[in-house]
Order: C-alpha cells, then sequence, then structure tokens
C-alpha cells in the first residue's frame, strides 16, 4: 500500500472513532461495513498514547492503527486510561488502553473491534499486560510467537541466548498437522520420522540426539502425543539440564497442553482422507460463572484409521479436560486430566536392504509390503494423566509457580519381527521372522515448585528463578517370544507373494526388567536486564538413584544395580538489543544424563555429559511482524559407552560424539494475507572417540548433513476468491546414514505439501466461523528410504496422506 493511501486509511480510521464515539443520538454505534487495508491482527504495532480520557486515547489509538471501533458513547464517559507505549498487538494495545475501566474489546472481524462491558471482569483486579507481549500458554493469532513457555518465567525469546523454536496452534491446523513429527516439520535441525513410520512413539532428532519431551514443563515421554491437545509446541535447542535435569545435549521438546480461557470459544472438525481414515475432534471452553472465576475446557478425539502398511491400523480415543480457578487476580489453579487410549497394529515392519536401499533381482519392495502376520500383530496403549499449575502473587515482584503431574503409561505390542541375524535366506526373498510380545509399564509423579522474582536493582532488573522438583518413576517390561530356529518357530514368508494367517506357536517369558527412580534437583536462574544488555546466569544441582533388575529367563542369568548419581550442571550467555531490531547473543550451557549398568570391575556408569557453545543472531524489526533466528553452535557429549577391548562384553566410558551445525530460520508475516516459515540447518555429527576400530571421524546415524523447507501461507483478501486460502511447503533432507558407522548411505529427497482452505461465510453468512480445508503431504506420492539402521532394519517414509476437514471454529 502506498504511503497516501496508509494515510488516508488512517484519516478515515480516526473519523470514523470520533464520529462513532460522539454519536449521542443511538445507543450503540453503527457497526461500520467497509473498512481499509486493516492490518491482521498479530501484527505488532510501535504506539505512543499519553494517559488521558478514554475517548481521547482510543481516538490516538485509531489514528495510529488504522483499527475500527463501535462502542456506545456513554461507555467511554468520564474512564481515564492510562495511555500506551510500546510494540503491542491491536488486541493486546486495546486490553492495555481498557486496564481498570470495566471494558472488554472483542474482534467483529479482522479490523473491526466492538467494546463492551466486561462481566464483573474488574472485581479481578487490573489485567497486567507487559509491554503487549503474549502469554505463552493461551491461544495466539498466528505463526509468530514472541514469549516462550519453556523457560519458567514466561521470558522474551529475544532475551533468550538460545535458539528456541515454536509451533503455534495455527501453524498446526494449517498444515493438518496429526503427530509430534509431523508438527516438527519445518522446524531446522530437527529430524522425524527417525525410525521410519512408526505407530509406537514419536520418532525425533534434535542436533543429533533424541530429545526427552515435556508436557507443561514436566517430562512425559512413555507414549505418542496427541497434537489436538497442545496449544503449541515448542523446541529448546542444546543442554537445557539447569530449567529441566536429565536430559540429552542436543535439546528438548515441551509441549504446553490447551488450558481455560476467560473467553468462550469452541472448535468441531470431522475429517477423512486415504488409508480410510475418519476422525472427529471437539474443543469447548470458557467462563462457567459471570465473573470468569472458575473456566473450563474439554478437548476430545476420536479416530480409526488404516495406515500405509497394510493390516496395520491407528486408532485413538483422547480425552483431556480441565478445569481453573481464579479466586483473585493474584491466584490461580488449574487441574489438568486426559485420558489416551491406541489401538493399533505394528507398523514398524522391518525390510531387508536388498529391495529397498539396495537392488533385489525380484524387483523393487513395496512401501505397503507387512512382514508380519494379522494373527500376531497388535499395539496397545492405555495413558492416563492428571495434575495441576498453581501460581499465585505476592507483589508486583514475586510469584510462586508449581506444577504437578502423574501419569500411568500401559503398553502392550505382538508382533512378528525379522530375525536379526540373518532374516532374509540366498534366493532374496524368504524372510525369516521371530514372535514378539512384550509389555510395558510405567509410573511416574513429578513435581516442580519454583519462585519467580522481578527485582529491581539500581540501574539493573533482576529475573530471578529459584527452583526444587522432584522426580520418582516406576517402570517395567516382560518380553516374551520365540526367536527363529527355536523349538516352535514361526514360519518365514515370501516378501515378494505373501501369504498371511499362519499358526503363530507357543511362546514363553525370555526376560524382565524393572526400574525405579528417584531424583530432587535444586537450580537458580538470574536474568540481568542492563539497559540493551540481558546477561543470564543458571545453575542446577541434582541427586538421582536408580534401582534396576534384569533377568534374563532365557540363559538363566539376572543382575541387580543400586546406584547414586549427582551432577551440577550450569549456563551462562548474553545478550545485547540494538534499536533497529537487531540482537545477537552468545551461551554456554552444559547438561548431563544417568547411565543403567556398571563396567567390568563392578563400579557404576557415570552420567554423560554435554556442553555447548552457541551464538547467534535474531531480529525482529520493529513495525514487521517478523521473527529470524541464525545461530552456529559446537556441542560435545562425554562419558560415552564403548566396548572394553580387555573384557568381552563389557563397556566403558571413554567414547565422545561431536555435533557442529548451523541453523536459520525465518516466520515473518509478509504481505497483507501471506505468510512465510523458511529454515536451513547444516549439521556435522560424527564420533570423534571410540574403542571400536574405525568409528573415529565416521558420522553419526539418522543426522543429514543439510536440511531446508519453506511454507508459504496466502489468504486472498478481497474479490471473488476472497475467503480462498493456500498453503504450499516444500521439505530437502540430505543424504544421511541410517547406522553409526555408515555402513547405509541413504540418498537425500524432497518432498511438496499443500494446502486449501475456504471460509464458507463467504458463501452463507449462516455460514459464519465454518471452513472446508484440504491437505496433502508429499503430494507427489515419492517412495523413498527413511531409515536403514541395519541389513535388515529398513524403512520406508510417509507416502502421500491427502485429508479433507469440515471444521466450525467459534
Amino acid at each position: 500500500m502506498s504511503l497516501k493511501k496508509t494515510q488516508a486509511a488512517r484519516l478515515a480510521s480516526w473519523m470514523s472513532c470520533r464520529a462513532l464515539a460522539l454519536a449521542a443520538a443511538a445507543p450503540l454505534a453503527v457497526p461500520i461495513a467497509a473498512q481499509a487495508q486493516q492490518a491482521p491482527a498479530a501484527v505488532t504495532i510501535n504506539y505512543d498514547i499519553a494517559p488521558g480520557t478514554l475517548q481521547d486515547t482510543l481516538n490516538a489509538f485509531g489514528q495510529q492503527s488504522g483499527i475500527l471501533l463501535t462502542y456506545a458513547s456513554e461507555l467511554v464517559q468520564n474512564t481515564h486510561s492510562p495511555g500506551l507505549k510500546g510494540r503491542y498487538t491491536p488486541k493486546a494495545a486495546l486490553d492495555q488502553l481498557l486496564q481498570g475501566t470495566g471494558l472488554r474489546a472483542t474482534q467483529e472481524r479482522q479490523g473491526i473491534y466492538t467494546l463492551r462491558t466486561a462481566p464483573n471482569i474488574s472485581q479481578l483486579g487490573p489485567v497486567t499486560v507487559q509491554g503487549g507481549v503474549q502469554d505463552p500458554t493461551l491461544p495466539i493469532e498466528g505463526f509468530i510467537a514472541t514469549r516462550s513457555a519453556s523457560l519458567k518465567g514466561g521470558q522474551d525469546i529475544l532475551d533468550a541466548p538460545r535458539t528456541i523454536n515454536v509451533v503455534t496452534r495455527d501453524q498446526m491446523d494449517a498444515q493438518a498437522v496429526q503427530t509430534l513429527d509431523q508438527a516438527l516439520r519445518y522446524v531446522p535441525g530437527v529430524v522425524t520420522e527417525s525410525n521410519g513410520i512408526e505407530t509406537r512413539s514419536d520418532n525425533l532428532s534434535v542436533r543429533g540426539f533424541a530429545p526427552t519431551t515435556y508436557r507443561d514443563g514436566l517430562e512425559d515421554s512413555w507414549t505418542k502425543v496427541e497434537p489436538f491437545g497442545m496449544e503449541r509446541i515448542e523446541v529448546i535447542k542444546g543442554p537445557a539440564s539447569v530449567l529441566f535435569g536429565q536430559a540429552t545435549p542436543g535439546g528438548l521438546v515441551n509441549m504446553v497442553s490447551k488450558r481455560p480461557t476467560a473467553d468462550p470459544r469452541g472448535e468441531f472438525h470431522i475429517q477423512g482422507g486415504n488409508f480410510d481414515r475418519k476422525q472427529a475432534g471437539v474443543d469447548i471452553g470458557g467462563p462457567i460463572d459471570e465473573d470468569a472465576r472458575w473456566r473450563y475446557r474439554v478437548v476430545s478425539l476420536i479416530r480409526d484409521s488404516g495406515t500405509q502398511v497394510d493390516y496395520v491400523d491407528d486408532n485413538r480415543r483422547y480425552i483431556a479436560p480441565s478445569l481453573s480457578w481464579h479466586p483473585s487476580a493474584a491466584t490461580s489453579l488449574t487441574f489438568f486430566s486426559r485420558y489416551q487410549r491406541d489401538r493399533s497394529g505394528m507398523s514398524f515392519s522391518a525390510l531387508p536392504v536388498e529391495g529397498t536401499l539396495l537392488p533385489n533381482p525380484w524387483g523393487q519392495l513395496p512401501a505397503n509390503r507387512f512382514t508380519g502376520d494379522p494373527n500376531h500383530n497388535a499395539f496397545h496403549a492405555d495413558q492416563y494423566g492428571t495434575g495441576y499449575e498453581l501460581q499465585h502473587s505476592f507483589n508486583d515482584n514475586w510469584k510462586v509457580v508449581q506444577n504437578l503431574s502423574y501419569t500411568k503409561a500401559d503398553t502392550e505390542f505382538r508382533a512378528l519381527f525379522g530375525d536379526g541375524f540373518g532374516s532374509l535366506q540366498p534366493d532374496k526373498r524368504t524372510y525369516l521372522r521371530d514372535v514378539v510380545d512384550q509389555v510395558d509399564w510405567n509410573h511416574s509423579f513429578l513435581v516442580d515448585t519454583r519462585l519467580e522474582g522481578n527485582v529491581p536493582v539500581g540501574a539493573t532488573r533482576h529475573g530471578l528463578t529459584l527452583g526444587l522438583d522432584w522426580k520418582q518413576t516406576r517402570s517395567g517390561y516382560d518380553y516374551s517370544g520365540a526367536y527363529y530356529g527355536m523349538p516352535g518357530e514361526v514360519a518365514p514368508i515370501d516378501l515378494y507373494d505373501p501369504a498371511y494367517g499362519v499358526e503363530i506357536p507357543d511362546y514363553s517369558l525370555m526376560s524382565t526388567s524393572t526400574s525405579r527412580l528417584r531424583q530432587l534437583g535444586i537450580y537458580a536462574q538470574d536474568q540481568i536486564h542492563a539497559g540493551n544488555w540481558v546477561f543470564s546466569l543458571g545453575g542446577r544441582y541434582d541427586d538421582a538413584r536408580t534401582d534396576y533388575d534384569f533377568a534374563n529367563l532365557m540363559y538363566g542369568s539376572a543382575s541387580q544395580s543400586n546406584h547414586a548419581d549427582s551432577a551440577f550442571s550450569w549456563q551462562t550467555g548474553a545478550v545485547y538489543h540494538f534499536g533497529n531490531g537487531l540482537t545477537p547473543y552468545a551461551s554456554y550451557a552444559t547438561s548431563f544424563e544417568p547411565v543403567n549398568g556398571g563396567d567390568f570391575d563392578g563400579n557404576d556408569f557415570k552420567p554423560q555429559k554435554g556442553k555447548q557453545w552457541e551464538v547467534g543472531i535474531k531480529y525482529q524489526p520493529s513495525g514487521h511482524d517478523s521473527y529470524i533466528t541464525l545461530s552456529a553452535y559446537h556441542l560435545t557429549q562425554t562419558n560415552v559407552l564403548t566396548p572394553d577391548l580387555e573384557h568381552s562384553g563389557f563397556r566403558t566410558q571413554t567414547g565422545e560424539v561431536q555435533v557442529k551445525g548451523v541453523e536459520l530460520e525465518a516466520k515473518a508475516h509478509v504481505l497483507d494475507g501471506l505468510s512465510l516459515i523458511a529454515s536451513y540447518s547444516h549439521q556435522r555429527a560424527e564420533v570423534t572417540r571410540s574403542n571400536t576400530a574405525g568409528d573415529e571421524g565416521r558420522p553419526l546415524a539418522n543426522v543429514p548433513r543439510n536440511q531446508a523447507s519453506a511454507w508459504l501461507d496466502y489468504q486472498v483478501q478481497q474479490g471473488a476468491l476472497a475467503g480462498l486460502s493456500a498453503g504450499f511447503g516444500v521439505r530437502y533432507i540430505g543424504s544421511l546414514f541410517g547406522e553409526n558407522g555408515g555402513n547405509y548411505k541413504i540418498p537425500s529427497y524432497t518432498l511438496l505439501d499443500a494446502a486449501l482452505r475456504y471460509d464458507l461465510g463467504r458463501l452463507n453468512p449462516r455460514l459464519k466461523d465454518a471452513s472446508l480445508m484440504l491437505n496433502a503431504t508429499n503430494l507427489t506420492n515419492k517412495t523413498y528410504v527413511r531409515i536403514c539402521g541395519g541389513r535388515f532394519a529398513c524403512q520406508y517414509g510417509n507416502q502421500r496422506s491427502i485429508m479433507a476437514t469440515l471444521a466450525y471454529r467459534w
């Protein structure tokens, strides 16, 4: 838009605001039907509005924002506003201007807001708005998050001296995300589908390491995640033990649950797609009472679906109710609960390297080939979770936060797997199989209590976090089966002419294991704001005790270990804010991860240690809705297990691995209706110390040297096609090795994704808030090998998925 048109639009907006505010003849100003090119609700603008009467401040707001307001003139009479200064989204700006007035701004449609009396909201005390920033636990508009829920204190991402990637709810909806893997496909440095197609669990690596997953800041990594229950997903790159305890050095994934909101909201959708996919979901919530002291939310989903692998289903039942209580502006208590029931098969149908990655005289094996048998193929998972989050502010500077969770997960999988010692016979088509039946269980109790302070000291301001957390888990498994060659072996399968319905022989319990972990952590962090500088310093001490029992019934052996680990981890960093939106930073951080077992001499293994240097620059230009991060890092993990050359069958901790890389992520609202997500990562991951001959200098498994992706999302703003949106994505994954040592190199591949959406309200006003969406991943149906973890453990990647969604959101 030209400068003259922009000025004209703002002048028209100001005149409309003025006329509406002075329209005493009517009880409510007439809404404006036609609007100028309004800024989207997620765009931040610099405001400079002095305190004064509410009418004057709203007039100034209209001039500076281009937003049209409708309201009854008597609402603003004899009312004062605190004014506004800084960068805000339109909604956050109005919240600040209306602070203490008892009024609320409601968006009618893009660029038009209506002021209404908020029912007794003033009784809760003034609403705190910090510079128009987002609440990282509540819904936000668009793809760009500026604050993190994972940094314990809701810090501004610009102030954090590390890389943080956030996938918002709007992005997940635009891309029709169905799994955690799919949600993180466009995040740099994250490798998805790391075990190929897998119905049992999510499969990721972050900067070369499998990350620990968290839910609302507490560990939750037992079964596959339902992303429909998430408000956002955050990836914290690099060692993060100071705030979270034991973790791999590559980073972690923290999922933020949907929670009750003060405003009524809801969603209902039905979906259908290939592989006989049928799904319905409901998400409703809002205030229970007139004062919005009690709020609720219920998220539920039901799915019946097949997969690209024959005889493998992907069925789920999910419900997650939550309830929050806000007795005052200083106190809130939110209760969470969830139940998830998965009934599927074992999609991890490992195939030999000949016929997938390498040629086979009988041809290429199809991606839907199932090497098991329907008579012995199931994955059953039931997980329960409950907990709460308590927050209480003592004053403007200090508050206490406590998070607590209890989870219980029970799983069983039954399958016929390719025998790992020689599955493929010399004829290149007969495949030997083992019988597997494993039952897993896990109980975990976690509580994290922290004191957060915002303390001015001279010319500096200290953001303090002092915390204590406790973790207690009990887990175990019973493994039953029969190996090929044992009495009662199962019949082999012809990979090129499979016959199913074979008799499953009797099998017996082969091994059992139980483990108990108790861990206490004490941590502290100080974020020091001094002018344009932000300095961070944090430390943590953990004491962990592990009891481990293992029995091998097949060989009549058993072992026990009881060991205690303690570790100190720390991090430091500095950030500098230039006035033009550029923010360079540098940091150093460490991590630890306990290791079960011991060496030949009976000494318990020490925790694996991680350390990382990272430098980078973040860019958030003033007046533009965009966010760019460029980073370079060098991380090292020590105390890695490697074979003991002097004692066969034992291991020592003399191994070491390193990962060096560069990452770039850009998210931007480029033009009205046009948004962009782009990423690139370059990683060099290798074994730098090992007792295995030839390992040093070899690449780590499943880490591509290069990755790149981009997603464009455009919504037609006017004309006959107004209401139509389209998205297009491209993902490039460079070549990688399927196992440490580089025996099987997997070639690079490029995948295309696409989306179409239409606002049905454009066809008929009765269909307001309804939309129809069509999403496709791997649009060209490219067949590619995703991983080869050995000669008999290759997996294809996901083939084309097409999904139609009819949704109603309000």
